[in-house]
């Protein structure tokens, strides 16, 4: 395919309203569970309270008003978040007015206005950047639209467009990057070239690990500008201010512009951050295994449909320069997160680390359904799997303790099947979030049952395309269910029921279940 392809096309209203949609299913729930004091989401919230409030980046006054956190980092009397502080940074707009604005402000309702500043505003916007990247290479709307389907509702980013975790907002920042330097051009407008250099920037700001993963897809720019020194400077110019805020935050609260809280850590992960480069050594199998395949924490395990992105990456030299950059991008992300010493990432839904890696598989998969279209029915069922495996995940319990072999069966469907949905907005209209989660799945599955209908040249067509989908969904779920069935996990079942804060209009039972 020819790179005169790279021109930017807008994106249909018709699109936009899918998109819209979308946001509102992400921005609709709110799994939060106020008992278990999520370390990595606080550590944000606590430095964005500090440099909102109080002008400061050490969190002691959020530490003694709001509680301690497993998260943190200590130097010279005062603690600091141990993260990389790009999404607290961003967040600080938004601290700052609902703190400022709310009549009686709590931890709980300033964690959902950031998360949704902070996560699902960016995937929405990430999502239409998706949608017109891939119809430039995918003409078939219905594909385009079960990938970004797919991508929003039953992939990492469905839990982590949710939490007040940096892996979505980095994914957007580098894919969003991307999408700018796809469509440069050597005459570049200067508030474009600020515009990338200022997202590339943060990117790192947001996660250390981008200043890797932003070299391809700088390269990939500056051969899109023909190397052109004009747009070169002014990418640079937009780069520098958050990156000397980033050194200075560094020097203020770490003593030096290239420290880390990882060096000043109190938990035991500063161990683990010791071994190899900042946690990072040699890829290994078991790694591999993990990250991939397994049903504890394996990409395609919750996210099959991205199973086609496989094969697909050899189709992506038809889509240029672009696919080329997807064919790096994808195996570099794998490789670096397999390199980890501690990929498991904690309590977590499917392997968190991956998330930024996410997108750039949807090329792939497209290709491959276009060539091949006989496998639109294997897409199809795999994104109705994928929506329930990570959406239902997602909106019962996004925190799968470590110890669980098969997490969806021994904690998401035992909690939906008894009502245990995390609240949602559905609860203003009387509609408890339970019944909104089957009205979504039904809503799904019946544009699954028409596209295929509408997609299919005769009526054994229509029906052995629907038999493909539906034996997927049935095999996966048939398959799965049994495995790890001797794990005792009554403990782990119990525990969450006595935290949990669940939507009353759901009607929780109590359960215990091996």
């Amino acid at each position: 395919m020819s790179e005169t392809m790279t021109t930017e096309q807008s994106v249909s209203l018709r699109d936009r309203g899918v998109v819209v949609l979308l946001f509102l299913a992400l921005a609709a729930f709110f799994p939060y569970f106020e008992s278990i004091h999520s370390a990595n989401e606080l550590s944000r919230l606590y430095l964005a309270n500090a440099i909102a409030t109080e002008h400061t980046v050490a969190i002691d006054t959020s530490i003694n008003r709001l509680g301690n956190i497993h998260d943190k980092a200590f130097r010279d009397g005062h603690h600091y978040s141990d993260k990389a502080p790009g999404a607290s940074f961003y967040a600080v707009p938004a601290a700052w007015a609902y703190l400022t604005l709310a009549d009686t402000p709590t931890l709980a309702g300033e964690m959902r206005v950031l998360r949704l500043w902070v996560s699902v505003i960016p995937t929405a916007f990430l999502l239409l950047g998706l949608l017109q990247f891939l119809q430039q290479y995918i003409p078939d709307r219905g594909i385009r639209l079960w990938l970004v389907t797919g991508y929003a509702l039953g992939s990492l980013a469905t839990t982590y467009g949710m939490l007040l975790f940096g892996h979505q907002l980095s994914a957007a920042l580098v894919f969003g990057a991307f999408l700018i330097a796809h469509n440069a051009q050597p005459d570049w407008s200067t508030r474009r070239a600020v515009l990338m250099g200022v997202l590339g920037s943060a990117a790192v700001c947001v996660e250390y690990p981008n200043v890797i993963f932003m070299v391809p897809v700088m390269l990939y720019y500056w051969r899109q500008i023909r190397w052109s020194p004009r747009a070169i400077a002014w990418t640079v110019a937009g780069a520098l201010p958050l990156l000397v805020v980033l050194g200075w935050y560094h020097n203020t609260a770490f003593g030096s512009p290239w420290s880390t809280g990882y060096s000043f850590l109190t938990s035991g992960f500063k161990d683990v951050h010791a071994q190899g480069v900042m946690g990072i050594s040699w890829p290994t199998l078991e790694n591999l295994h993990l990250c991939f395949v397994s049903l504890h924490r394996g990409l395609f395990v919750f996210s099959p449909f991205l199973l086609l992105a496989l094969p697909g990456l050899f189709l992506t030299g038809h889509a240029g320069r672009a696919g080329k950059l997807a064919l790096i991008m994808a195996p570099l992300y794998a490789l670096f997160v397999t390199s980890m010493v501690y990929p498991d990432g904690g309590w977590a839904v499917s392997l968190r680390h991956l998330t930024p890696m996410v997108p750039w598989l949807l090329l792939p998969a497209g290709l491959l359904i276009l060539r091949f279209a006989w496998l639109r029915p294997f897409l199809v069922g795999l994104v109705l799997v994928s929506v329930a495996a990570t959406g239902l995940s997602t909106v019962t319990w996004p925190h799968f303790q470590e110890n669980l072999q098969n997490p969806f069966f021994q904690m998401a469907w035992p909690l939906f099947e008894h009502g245990w949905v995390a609240p949602s907005a559905f609860e203003a209209v009387g509609l408890s979030s339970r019944t909104a989660v089957l009205w979504i799945g039904g809503l799904v599955a019946l544009l699954a049952i028409a596209d295929l209908c509408q997609w299919s040249q005769a009526m054994w067509q229509s029906l052995l395309s629907l038999a493909i989908a539906a034996g997927l969904v049935w095999g996966a779920w048939h398959f799965a269910a049994p495995l790890h069935a001797d794990q005792d996990v009554g403990k782990a079942q119990r525990w969450v029921q006595k935290v949990y804060e669940p939507d009353v209009l759901s009607n929780p039972t109590p359960f215990n279940r091996r």
